[in-house]
């Protein structure tokens, strides 16, 4: 996460809000070691409760990829599941009612 982090400020020298949802692994020692650094403190952290779709439309995305695009798929190695993964992905971009169903509270996501 911290590697993540870093090639995202790299990005940008401007300050980066990031909507920040509680997850265990955003209380590591090592997240809040680097969020104190000189460069940790151009992230704008907007918490959120854990899983709160009405808060981070992006939890309704992999809730459509998880149970509408890729359900009860298995894939034989991470080749193809980053396919499957992409694909999903395509048909969500491609279908503007149900991208906007995740921000206007319609929750459409197994549509």
């Amino acid at each position: 996460m911290v590697d993540y982090l870093k090639e995202l400020l790299a990005s940008t020298s401007k300050k980066i809000m990031l909507i920040w949802d509680n997850a265990p692994w955003h209380k590591a020692k090592e997240i809040k070691d680097f969020l104190n650094t000189d460069l940790g403190k151009r992230l704008w952290l907007a918490n959120t409760p854990p899983y709160s779709p009405e808060l981070n439309p992006d939890e309704l995305v992999w809730a459509n990829l998880k149970w509408v695009q890729i359900p009860n798929r298995n894939a034989k190695n991470v080749k193809e599941l980053t396919q499957m993964a992409q694909k999903g992905m395509e048909n969500i971009k491609n279908n503007t009612i149900l991208v906007a169903s995740f921000f206007n509270n319609d929750n459409f996501y197994f549509y």
